[in-house]
């Protein structure tokens, strides 16, 4: 992971960051999904 980040400052790539960002994007939004519906189970477990 770090060294494609190295290669991917190397060699500013438009694609390649766009694609990047859109994959911690989406990472991040499936982290927030899954965090909420298991507060939300364990709401519904009390």
């Amino acid at each position: 992971m770090l060294m494609e980040a190295v290669v991917v400052g190397k060699k500013p790539h438009f694609g390649t960051s766009t694609s990047l960002v859109q994959l911690i994007c989406i990472i991040w939004l499936e982290f927030l999904i899954i965090h909420s519906i298991s507060r939300n189970i364990l709401n519904m477990g009390k």
